[in-house]
């Protein structure tokens, strides 16, 4: 037997035959091979199960959707979807990027030293307690001025119980980060299945025993909000009842500071820059223009699901990564799993116009080509978010918050100029060239930032 000649070999005077070519049909079963090798990880089967808790969820409050946006039309259910951007946009205030920065340093420290991860615990639900009741306050104070920015008094009762909400929305914001900083995605789905589940029955009680009506649907939400805050204080890793000193409190405390002060500010930009269509849309084109908008963005919610199942299983992970050879695997899976998943995502653009007749009915018409052009903007997301985890696990959270100011303002501007003229496709293609933006700045940074990093 004659031993295979190595091409480096400086003695080798012939050269190793090159391989054989693979036919299509052996890299068409190589690709099944690596789709099916990437099914099998850890990794697939707990984005599954926060997929498919998320799902549920979605489908729950599709259904939801399907009565309340019916019975109110567009323009009763272009308020209630004002009502329910003010919350998020509220919770995303207040909640200062302790979400990511609990998940990081929880999951970070928890197997090494896991009465500090306690201790970090402890001070981030403190935090979120006392934001929450100082927003909530502070902005029942506020609601008339508040109302009349947003459109005029008659839109008080919404802001009002907005902002009521939030104290519970908010103070409850930990419930979900300490559930994925302990890898319990089961539970963290069905949480969330269970807030879903609580508002379609509730929906079906005001149809058959009352009415359907604005005022209803939202005090409706008001009371899901305060129970699954208590419900999820229950079910929730209690760590945070660990006894600490005021010194490990401080210390706890200064590296939350340190790692949340760029997340905090990047949280501001990218909580305006996500609301801001709604507000402007209500102040532009009135409600029934925000309520074709929302059938559009609701339709599309099976994009953020997949985002947020990938980012909320990876986050723990990349977070205990620390050389280059961890990162570029890392970087590698996450792109070949974001193609395979937007190849099978693309029947729902295709059968967007059906979906847009079947769920909302023929009132929303005018919702197709704002859901398509929503659509392809979150493909484009779906690549770029895991991506950018990779960003906070090295700590450089400074290079997002810079980003995504720089996107704030060109959502402004381009909100502004086309909202006016094109209405919810205005608002669509803003959010589209944001997206797109993104996938090419982030992508391509954190590409450079992976090769940077120690073997």
């Amino acid at each position: 037997m004659i031993d295979p000649i190595l091409p480096d070999d400086p003695g080798s005077t012939s050269l190793a035959p090159e391989p054989t070519p693979l036919s299509r049909g052996q890299q068409l079963r190589h690709r099944l091979r690596q789709v099916n090798e990437l099914a099998r990880t850890r990794t697939s089967r707990q984005s599954l199960v926060t997929f498919i808790g998320q799902m549920g969820s979605t489908v729950l409050s599709v259904l939801s959707t399907i009565i309340i946006s019916r019975t109110l039309g567009p323009a009763g259910f272009g308020v209630l979807a004002v009502y329910t951007s003010l919350v998020q946009m509220l919770l995303g205030f207040t909640d200062f990027g302790l979400g990511t920065t609990a998940i990081k340093l929880i999951s970070a420290n928890l197997e090494r030293n896991r009465r500090y991860a306690s201790v970090v615990m402890k001070v981030i639900f403190k935090i979120e307690i006392l934001s929450g009741l100082l927003v909530g306050v502070v902005g029942l104070a506020l609601a008339g001025p508040i109302a009349d920015l947003l459109g005029g008094p008659q839109l008080l009762f919404v802001v009002r119980l907005a902002f009521f909400a939030s104290i519970f929305s908010s103070a409850g914001a930990f419930i979900g980060p300490f559930f994925v900083a302990y890898q319990q995605f089961t539970k963290n789905a069905l949480f969330g299945v269970g807030a879903s589940l609580a508002k379609l029955a509730g929906v079906l009680m005001l149809f058959k025993y009352a009415s359907v009506s604005l005022d209803n649907t939202i005090y409706l939400y008001v009371g899901i909000a305060v129970a699954m805050f208590f419900i999820g204080l229950y079910f929730s890793p209690r760590d945070y009842l660990i006894k600490a000193t005021k010194t490990d409190e401080k210390q706890a405390f200064n590296e939350i500071f340190h790692f949340s002060k760029w997340i905090l500010l990047s949280y501001f930009a990218t909580v305006l820059a996500g609301k801001l269509d709604v507000f402007l849309l209500l102040r532009f084109k009135g409600s029934a223009a925000v309520g074709l908008y929302a059938a559009a963005q609701q339709l599309t919610q099976i994009m953020p699901l997949m985002v947020g199942a990938f980012t909320t299983v990876l986050l723990p992970r990349v977070s205990r990564m620390t050389r280059r050879v961890e990162f570029l695997s890392y970087a590698k899976k996450v792109l070949f799993g974001s193609a395979v998943l937007c190849l099978a995502l693309l029947p729902v653009l295709l059968f967007g116009d059906f979906f847009i007749h079947l769920i909302f009915g023929n009132k929303y018409s005018g919702s197709i080509v704002s859901f398509k052009i929503l659509f392809v903007a979150y493909l484009a997301a779906l690549f770029a978010n895991p991506l950018s985890l990779v960003l906070y696990a090295i700590n450089q959270p400074k290079f997002m918050t810079f980003f995504n100011y720089a996107s704030l303002a060109i959502s402004v501007v381009l909100n502004v100029a086309l909202i006016p003229v094109f209405g919810i496709v205005g608002a669509s293609i803003t959010f589209l060239v944001g997206n797109v933006l993104g996938l090419v700045v982030i992508g391509g940074y954190t590409l450079r930032q992976i090769n940077r990093q120690p073997d």
